[in-house]
């Protein structure tokens, strides 16, 4: 299992010096910030730097938790804070382009941005209300990894169309997918 998510935290840096890196978008991004005109547009770039980030800073927090083998409370706190600290700025941008009656993602993807990070923390509360320790670190890894496999694969095809460089995005859904599969049998394997 940490195999897998190191994997998936390492590319965020790759393709290594293309432009349709996750960090390659996360860099243009961060400079938009400090060259934006108004402080609405500046927290706007700012919010689109934490969601591009959040998915592979989740995977480095919980790597590193793995490799500890520190796997008390604060492990599962850890699970909470990353996916808040994505799910807050992912929300309020999606509502901020449905107030502004933007065309750009289409209304369905500003949807989607407004109401899946809400679905997916009620979810992780759920499991970790119903599943007990030492499984509910595990059954929260799984948990967010279903959600992040099919985005990687969606950006890798999106990449690709758009005529870019997107394997780190296929690499990043492999190596998330053997972290499902790792915590799928950490899961089956504790003992209650």
């Amino acid at each position: 299992m940490s195999l897998g998510i190191i994997v998936f935290a390492v590319t965020f840096f790759l393709p290594v010096e293309s432009p349709h890196s996750p960090s390659a978008y996360f860099r243009w991004s961060y400079d938009a910030v400090f060259m934006s005109e108004s402080p609405g547009e500046a927290l706007a770039f700012l919010g689109i730097c934490l969601a591009l980030a959040y998915p592979y800073l989740w995977a480095l927090i919980t790597a590193i938790f793995l490799i500890s083998s520190f796997q008390g409370c604060w492990a599962v706190r850890s699970q909470f804070i990353a996916h808040l600290v994505g799910a807050v700025p992912i929300t309020a941008l999606g509502l901020t382009l449905i107030f502004l009656k933007a065309e750009f993602p289409p209304p369905r993807v500003q949807w989607i941005a407004v109401l899946t990070p809400a679905a997916f923390i009620i979810s992780l509360l759920a499991a970790a209300k119903l599943v007990k320790n030492p499984r509910r670190f595990s059954a929260l890894v799984a948990l967010a990894l279903l959600l992040f496999i099919p985005l990687q694969v969606i950006l890798y095809y999106y990449v690709q169309l758009d005529g870019g460089a997107g394997w780190g995005y296929l690499v990043g859904g492999l190596g998330a997918l053997g972290g499902l599969i790792g915590s799928c049998a950490l899961i089956f394997s504790e003992k209650n």
